[in-house]
C-alpha cells in the first residue's frame, strides 16, 4: 500500500518570518505556526515548526508579519542534530511546498479601489 506524507496547516505566525540564507546559498524562512483545538478550558494551542525555501520563503517574508494568518501545505521530516552541549537531538518539521498568507489587507490597493 502507497503511503501519503502531506499536512495542511491553518494558523497564526508566532513571530516575523526572516529570510536567511543557507550554506548552499538556497533562501529559507525557518517559522513557527500556532493552531488552536478545542474551546474554553479545554483550548489547547500547538505549535509547528516549519521550514519554507526560495519563493515560498520571499513570500512569506514579503507578505506577512507576527500574528498574520497563514496556509502551509508540506510534508513531516525529522532530523537529527547535536545541540551545542554535544546532545544528539530530533526536531520535527513541517517541509513547506507551499504557502499563502490568508489576511485581508489593512489598506486597499490602488487597482482594489480602481474595481466595481
Amino acid at each position: 500500500m502507497p503511503s501519503v506524507n502531506k499536512v495542511f496547516l491553518v494558523g497564526h505566525l508566532g513571530r516575523d518570518a526572516e529570510l536567511r540564507v543557507g550554506k548552499s546559498g538556497t533562501s529559507f524562512s525557518a517559522f513557527s505556526v500556532a493552531t488552536n483545538t478545542g474551546r474554553g478550558e479545554t483550548r489547547k494551542t500547538e505549535w509547528t515548526n516549519c521550514v519554507a525555501f526560495g519563493q515560498n520563503a520571499e513570500y512569506l517574508v514579503a507578505n506577512s508579519h507576527k500574528g498574520s494568518l497563514v496556509m502551509v501545505e508540506g510534508s513531516l521530516s525529522t532530523r537529527t542534530y547535536t545541540d551545542k552541549a554535544g546532545a544528539e537531538r530530533k526536531a520535527t518539521e513541517v517541509m513547506v511546498d507551499h504557502v499563502s498568507v490568508l489576511d485581508k489587507a489593512s489598506t486597499p490597493t490602488e487597482v482594489d479601489e480602481l474595481k466595481f
